[in-house]
């Protein structure tokens, strides 16, 4: 059984130095696209598309095109018809300059840390590239005086972004609001606030549970700003930064002018109750009014008295009604009309 000895060690943002039983290589790259050079000459390219399982991986290798040339004889390329100028080796190069503007553009999406590192490499890889590949004197001296500009430049940022220090991540995240209760298509400047002082906010998000009912950003000036739509409810408003979530403040949106027709009509209906209470109170006591002006009482026929009872003081009563007693200017016997 055969022994196999491998090491990867991290020396850049993106870059590993690989040790192997034979041989040792440099890689770089990010997710998705990485390139390898070991000491043996052998070039692997490495195109992914992260989780899905697909990738694309091409080997060549160095001094390839060095043999091929001196081994191999090609033969004079046919005159162009169209009497232009005409490169056989210039639509292999076409790729090769896209890769090399895509893979530091993906490299810095991912992390801008990672731009200048995956630059450095393409340096590196292009002088390989070309000693083995480009035969013009003058293609390759123009091809190595840019790679050189764009090494130094590459090594400048490496460092500079070395020595800058990373910001640490948030912490604690809060989030309060002077209103709770909005009218719709209403807006309002929202107070937040995180921990430390000096922490990486690029991936803050806000999260708002119905966004059929507002949206909230964060502007330029660094405001939240909560806007609701034409339509009435309840919704949740935070914020989060990774793993890190703040508090969840609830709103709720109501329509002012229907709110307004609702009041009024509680109020119309409350004053038509009142109205109808206020009636039948009055008709109670009319009712009782003529009940008690129906009552029989006793009067005398020479008497200035009505009594409620027929045997007051002995005399001779008849029967009458209160309101005939009242008619007749009779006033109430202090014995017995209590």
């Amino acid at each position: 059984m055969g022994i196999r000895f491998r090491k990867s060690m991290k020396i850049a943002p993106g870059v590993r130095l690989n040790f192997g039983k034979n041989n040792v290589g440099i890689s770089a790259g990010v997710k998705g696209a990485r390139v390898s050079v070991n000491s043996k000459g052998r070039v692997t390219k490495t195109l992914s598309v992260p989780g899905t399982g697909l990738s694309y991986v091409t080997t060549s290798q160095l001094g390839s095109g060095d043999s091929k040339k001196q081994d191999t004889p090609s033969a004079p390329p046919e005159p162009p018809k169209n009497n232009l100028s005409y490169d056989p080796k210039e639509p292999k190069n076409i790729p090769r300059w896209i890769i090399y503007v895509i893979i530091p553009f993906i490299a810095g999406m991912i992390n801008p840390n990672f731009l200048f590192p995956a630059m450095l490499l393409e340096c590196i890889f292009n002088y390989i590239y070309v000693r083995g590949h480009v035969f013009d004197e003058i293609k390759r001296k123009r091809s190595k005086i840019l790679t050189t500009v764009f090494l130094i430049l590459s090594i400048i940022f490496c460092i500079a972004s070395l020595n800058t220090p990373t910001p640490p991540s948030v912490e604690t995240l809060s989030i309060s609001a002077d209103a709770q209760k909005l009218d719709v298509n209403e807006s309002q400047v929202l107070t937040w606030a995180y921990t430390p002082e000096n922490a990486d906010i690029s991936q803050l998000s806000v999260v708002v549970s119905d966004d059929t009912l507002a949206h909230a950003t964060i502007n330029e000036n660094g405001e939240l700003v909560l806007d609701t739509l034409s339509k009435d409810g309840s919704f949740d408003v935070s914020i989060k930064s990774g793993d890190v979530i703040s508090n969840v403040v609830t709103f709720t949106i109501v329509d002012s002018a229907k709110e307004a027709e609702r009041i009024a009509a509680e109020k119309a209906e409350a004053e038509r109750v009142a109205a109808e209470q206020a009636a039948a109170q009055a008709a109670d006591s009319q009712e009782s009014n003529q009940q008690s002006d129906s009552r029989t009482v006793y009067i005398t026929p020479t008497g200035s008295k009505y009594h409620y009872s027929n045997n007051c003081t002995g005399g001779s009563y008849s029967p009458t009604t209160l309101d005939k007693a009242l008619s007749m200017g009779l006033s109430p016997c202090k014995r017995c009309v209590s």
